[in-house]
């Protein structure tokens, strides 16, 4: 098992599972830290690489083998400062077993670039969801790195990666919600003690994934906590109640306990009061008087109105004449700045300051509250209190700014807000291009117009810019670009060069760059427009959880419920007991039972969630073009060994046919010679005809001669005899 993790042969390791082989067994601590020890030198970047960014030079050299306190640098840079210790407890144990194996697996392998052993490790054991939003986030900083590196291709590769972990915690929330919603919902505000007790509604929002707050179940869990206690989400029936407070209890409310049932608080009220005192009903009147104005939606609306007082207060302070004596609108607005200072120093510390700091409004809130600081400490003096007014005058264009924070509650309104911000990072990039080119004009054009200047002064480095500056937007000021009339100086040296370099720099400035930045607005409104949706509720989550928090009193009453919360934590600090971070609503804490069964049901949903997407691959077009592409390449091998036997059968017909040719041949000779062997036997023949003719007739001729020697008759006769019994073949 330790050789195929070193090696990540998913497939041994998949058998060794299956064949029984109990991971959680298997896992301690010195076999996991020898894991990162293999792995750290073979990917890129590597594992030192990390270490070098998380923890200090001097440390890191001194490291000769990781440890798991090693490793827990690493994960809380990744993930962020904010991610607890999470091998703090078992760092000094040499070999103690991890009660989370698949979990700690799943981090060896991502940390260390195992793409195919990290998919089969966060298939198994729990809490699938929150480990692929944190692979998801690891994946994301990883391909940074790499980037950073001027490494493409791994910072490309790791991007694919995070966007695949990113579509499974999706896809797996979907299925659950699909499946059964209240589960779902537990699933998604479950605290994970091992995870640093993140939920993955917040771990989502961390990891900026917007798709997956945007989802329905966590847009419904949102609704309930916006909404509070109330059942209705009509913003005109609360701004009723909040202008005629007696209406609110003509409105009907809910309990935690009485939303799984579908009971209203109102019936449950109805149902009671015929047999309740009136000590009873003034309980229960207090009741829905605490439900209605602990209600986030409350609260945001009360602030609303409470902010346009202090905008109002604040524009009459800055349009009248400051007097030696604050005035009752700048008193209003000190209180006023005061609490939401507060406030805002509440916020620092109980979110982590790092997160605190990422927020755009945090920022400028800071800076509107440090500029009324200065303005109202100089107008304590006489002499500085028309700078003071300038600094209130500066102020207020900040708080008027930050009205547009409260537009994100509108669906409409609240994604032209983020274009706005990003359209003004683009400005400010830009910005970038256009300075060289304003400096470059202003500079030149000075120096020839102006070659007289003793030493350079600000009203030299205003003329550099001033003119150019306001060229782009139509004031040309050709006049001090041109010499030579009646009531100007007469012309220096190249000051016929001044003009042309003004034609070319409005050709530049006017055309070509305005118009580029004009089609880069466009590009991003085009981007966030398609996803205005997915932007506008994944920022509605963070003014949901902001008015959750929120004391119930607005500005600038809120001064006195945060004297009571600091009453509240000097009573839990003299008691030592520990007070809550999470809020409940946000977030629940679940019963051991429920947690068993929660994690039961959510092991089941990552095995239909693996079946289903098994099967979508086997039936998508993709895989599909796949087999048809596997079956026509081998269609082709064997089409290209039918083409090889083809020509060998056609080497074999080409052999055929010479040797045919050749036999042909042949037998044309032999034809030839038997005829010629036919002619020379016919002539033989005759030839010994002939021969056998002379034979007989020297034969003949030797009998005649013989007869005629034999003169007796007897002898003759004789021989007549013998002669006449000649057989005829003799003769």
């Amino acid at each position: 098992m330790l050789m195929a993790l070193e090696r990540g042969n998913v497939d041994f390791v998949k058998l060794l599972v299956e064949n029984g082989v109990s991971v959680k067994q298997f896992l301690t601590t010195e076999r996991l830290e020898y894991l990162y020890n293999s792995c750290s030198e073979k990917t890129t970047p590597t594992f030192k690489d990390l270490l070098r960014l998380s923890i200090s030079l001097s440390v890191e050299g001194k490291i000769k083998s990781i440890k798991l306190r090693h490793v827990d640098s690493v994960i809380k840079f990744l993930m962020g400062g904010e991610f607890d210790s999470r091998y703090g407890r078992c760092a000094s144990e040499d070999s103690e077993i991890l009660p989370h194996a698949f979990s700690e697996l799943f981090l060896m392998a991502v940390l260390c670039k195992q793409f195919r052993l990290a998919e089969y490790f966060w298939q198994q054991g729990t809490h699938p969801i929150i480990k692929a939003l944190v692979g998801m986030k690891i994946y994301s900083k990883l391909a940074e790195i790499a980037h950073g590196q001027l490494d493409i291709e791994t910072a490309a590769l790791l991007k694919s990666e995070s966007e695949k972990y990113s579509g499974y915690a999706y896809d797996l929330l979907d299925i659950c919600y699909d499946m059964n919603e209240k589960q779902a919902k537990k699933i998604t505000v479950r605290r994970h003690s091992n995870w640093s007790r993140y939920s993955c509604l917040s771990l989502a929002v961390r990891a900026s994934h917007m798709k997956f707050v945007a989802h329905q179940c966590c847009q419904a869990h949102m609704n309930d906590i916006w909404v509070g206690k109330l059942l209705t989400r009509k913003a005109y029936k609360v701004l009723l109640c909040c202008i005629f407070p007696p209406f609110l209890f003509g409105i009907k409310y809910k309990s935690r306990k009485e939303i799984s049932s579908g009971e209203n608080e109102e019936s449950h009220f109805a149902n009671k009061n015929e047999k309740k005192s009136k000590k009873h009903i003034f309980k229960e009147g207090i009741k829905k008087v605490n439900y209605f104005y602990t209600a986030p939606i409350v609260k945001f609306w009360l602030n609303v109105a409470s902010y346009m007082l202090f905008l109002l207060a604040f524009s009459a302070l800055v349009l009248t004449k400051l007097h030696a004596v604050p005035s009752i609108y700048e008193f209003f607005v000190i209180m006023y700045i005061i609490s939401l200072t507060i406030e805002e120093f509440r916020q620092m510390f109980s979110e982590k300051f790092r997160q605190w700091i990422n927020d755009f409004w945090n920022i400028l809130d800071f800076v509107a509250i440090v500029c009324f600081v200065i303005g109202f400490t100089l107008r304590l003096a006489d002499n500085t209190r028309s700078t003071a007014k300038v600094f209130y005058s500066v102020d207020v264009c900040l708080w008027y700014i930050r009205l547009l924070d409260l537009f994100s509650v509108s669906s409409y309104l609240g994604p032209y807000v983020t274009m706005i911000g990003k359209m003004m990072f683009d400005t400010l990039r830009f910005l970038c291009i256009m300075g060289i080119f304003t400096m470059a004009y202003g500079v030149a054009t000075q120096g020839i117009l102006k070659p007289d200047e003793p030493e350079i002064t600000f009203d030299v480095l205003k003329a550099v810019v001033y003119i150019p500056y306001w060229q782009i937007y139509g004031e040309l000021f050709l006049e001090s670009t041109y010499c030579g009339g009646e009531d100007e100086d007469p012309c220096v040296t190249g000051s016929a060069i001044p003009p042309l370099m003004t034609a070319v720099y409005l050709l530049i400035a006017n055309i070509l760059l305005l118009n580029m930045l004009i089609a880069i607005f466009n590009n991003t409104f085009t981007e966030y427009q398609e996803n205005a949706e997915v932007i506008w509720k994944f920022e509605r989550h963070r003014l949901v959880t902001e008015y959750m928090k929120r004391p119930v009193l607005v500005p600038p009453f809120m001064i006195f419920a945060h004297m009571w919360r600091l009453f509240k934590w000097t009573e839990q600090k003299r008691k030592k007991i520990v007070p809550k971070i999470f809020n409940k609503e946000e977030e629940e804490e679940v019963a051991d039972e429920s947690i068993t069964l929660l994690d039961r049901w959510e092991e089941e949903m990552i095995k239909v969630y693996v079946n289903k997407e098994t099967i979508r691959k086997e039936q998508s077009v993709e895989h599909v073009i796949g087999e048809l592409s596997e079956r026509m390449l081998t269609i082709s091998v064997r089409l290209g060994e039918m083409d090889r036997r083809l020509q060998q059968l056609d080497e074999i017909d080409t052999k055929l046919d010479s040797q045919i040719r050749d036999t042909n041949a042949d037998e044309n000779n032999i034809s030839e010679h038997m005829n010629a062997l036919e002619i020379k036997m016919d002539t033989l023949l005759e030839e010994s005809g002939k021969q056998k003719e002379k034979l007989v007739n020297v034969q003949w001729a030797m009998i005649k001669l013989k007869r005629s020697f034999n003169t007796k008759p007897v002898n003759t006769r004789r021989k007549s005899t013998g002669a006449e019994r000649l057989p005829s073949g003799d003769v």
